[in-house]
């Protein structure tokens, strides 16, 4: 099993570690999508000692699709970075 990391969005990291399921690639070549997944809210600490809140899908399952990906993927990267810069700042 991966070893629990920070997730990072907009240049901050959440205080915790988590062990985020990706969907990797088929052996076929097809694509690997999530069949299940349930929306999780994160707390992220900035640089600046703000910090912000953001909504994130967490993946539970995932299958591979009867199509073959439009796009080549590549293994996960070490860190989880979310992309989409809405965020909610608290107070």
């Amino acid at each position: 099993s991966r070893e629990p990391e920070q997730i990072t969005f907009a240049g901050c990291s959440t205080a915790r570690r988590y062990r985020p399921r990706t969907c990797g690639l088929c052996a076929d070549g097809k694509c690997c999508q999530p069949s299940s997944s349930r929306t999780v809210r994160l707390r992220f600490h900035c640089p600046d000692g703000k910090s912000l809140t953001r909504n994130v899908m967490w993946i539970q399952h995932c299958h591979c699709s009867k199509s073959f990906c439009g796009v080549h993927r590549e293994q996960s990267s070490p860190t989880v970075s979310l992309h989409n810069d809405i965020h909610t700042f608290s107070h």
